[in-house]
This record gives C-alpha cells, structure tokens and sequence, in this order.
C-alpha cells in the first residue's frame, strides 16, 4: 500500500545479499534513504502557507483595533470639530485664508469646515494630524435703520458684524450712541467678520454762543459740542499771520441762536 512516503534501496546492496544468502551467509544491513512523498510536502506547505496569512491577518486586525475613525468635519462649526477631534485622540491642523477664523474670539461659532485631510471614516493611528479648511459662515445682516447706533453695534455683535461709523466725526461728539441710524451699507447674506457702515441722524441743537470770545476757546468750545469750526475771515493785519489764537470771534454762520445739525460752523 502506497502511504505516500517512498524509500530508496541500493540496487549492488541488495545483489550482494542474495549472494551471501546462497552460500548461507548473514547479509549485511541494508542502507536506505527516506524521501518524502508529493502528500506530505503540500501539506507542509499548506500549513506553512496558512501560518503566514494568519500571522498577517493578526498583525492587520491588531493595528486596525489600534486605530481611530477620523470623524467627519465638514460643514461643522470649528467648535464643534475641535471637540470631536479631541475626543478621539487625533490632532487638529486649521488652515484658512480669513483672518476673523485665526483672531476673532467668536471664530469657533462663527467659522465652518469645508474640506478635510484625512477623510471622514479613515482609519489612522491615535495622535495622528486632521487637517481642516475653514471660512466664516454665512450670516444675515439685521436691519438697523431706526436703532440707535449703541443698539445697532449689539445687533451686528449677536451675528458677528462690525457696525461702523459712515461718518468717523461722529464719534467725536459726546452723546453719538444714541443718534438714530438712517442708513446702513449693507443688507442680506454676508460673511461673519464683515462690517457694515451705518449712517447717523445728526440732532439739531443751538450752537454755542461764542461771540466776543478769543479764537482758540472759540473753536474749543464749538469742537466739544460737536461742531467743525471753520475760519472764514481774519484781521488785515498782513498776509504772513495766518492764525493767532488771541483774535477775538466778532460772529458766526450760522448765528448761535439758530437750530442747526452738529456738521459745521463757521468763525469770522
């Protein structure tokens, strides 16, 4: 019976014992050489084989359980990205073009992801770099006519737009903040971290008598009551003084007793 295994027999060996079995001698021990048969060899390389893809796929399932789903980032606040992030042990690179997502303290809500390096559901190592890209979000303008400007900068604030002055002489005047807003420079879908200019209703208020007063207290006092003095005649007294605080204002256009918006005021 064949068992799959073969053994080699030395033709001259097995001659010189029928010999000396016919003279009634003791033949020597036969030499054989074991070799194995086509079954055993590929089931020994079966086995091998299969220990090695079992060693691989062992290594392979030990390095997946070692790693972490990237989470998806896109079209999420940073905020909420920084914290998903975070929670799986991975690190976060931000990338952006836009200033107010790198320094406005409201970036985090007000900043959103549009693209990502690795991909959502990727599986990297623990303490491995996510890349994002981010831009400010979409937000809209509310109207401010009607508000005051105090109002209309907290208005911008609750969706992250700067409300500025059209008019940068208004700030100079004591009491501005509660001047009414009459237009703004921009309306609908903006960017978080944009500005919007709003124009001011100027109050009209008596000017301030100051006839008879030297020149410099003159403008002093018109200056902190909201008004641009402006120089409209000096003294004859040559070409080469063009100021001397010490002139005396002999009147002024419009006249103190006159209502008039606080833009402008003319000294003689």
């Amino acid at each position: 019976m064949d068992d799959g295994t073969a053994c080699d027999v030395d033709d001259d060996d097995a001659q010189k014992d029928v010999g000396s079995a016919e003279h009634g001698e003791t033949p020597p021990s036969r030499t054989t050489r074991w070799r194995p048969g086509k079954r055993a060899v590929l089931a020994t390389t079966g086995i091998i084989v299969g220990m090695v893809v079992l060693t691989f796929a062992t290594l392979f399932t030990v390095d997946q359980l070692n790693r972490v789903a990237v989470p998806d980032a896109e079209e999420k606040t940073l905020a909420e990205v920084k914290a998903t992030v975070a929670s799986v042990g991975l690190k976060l690179e931000i990338v952006t073009e836009w200033s107010f997502c790198e320094d406005d303290d409201r970036a985090p809500v007000m900043c959103v992801v549009t693209a990502q390096t690795p991909s959502a559901g990727e599986r990297v190592h623990a303490g491995e770099l996510v890349s994002i890209e981010v831009v400010p979000a979409d937000v809209t303008a509310p109207s401010l006519e009607g508000m005051t400007f105090e109002q209309a900068v907290a208005a911008g604030d609750e969706v992250a737009i700067e409300v500025r002055l059209a008019d940068h002489s208004d700030i100079r005047v004591e009491g501005h903040e509660r001047w009414k807003v009459v237009g703004q420079s921009k309306h609908g879908t903006l960017l978080a971290g944009e500005s919007v200019n709003v124009t001011l209703e100027r109050p009209l208020v008596d000017a301030p008598n100051v006839k008879g007063m030297p020149l410099q207290a003159a403008m002093d006092a018109l200056i902190a009551s909201g008004f641009e003095p402006e120089l409209l005649s000096k003294p004859a007294i040559g070409a080469q003084v063009t100021y001397d605080p010490s002139w005396v204002v002999t009147d002024t256009d419009p006249a103190a007793s006159e209502g008039m918006k606080r833009d402008c005021c003319t000294n003689r």
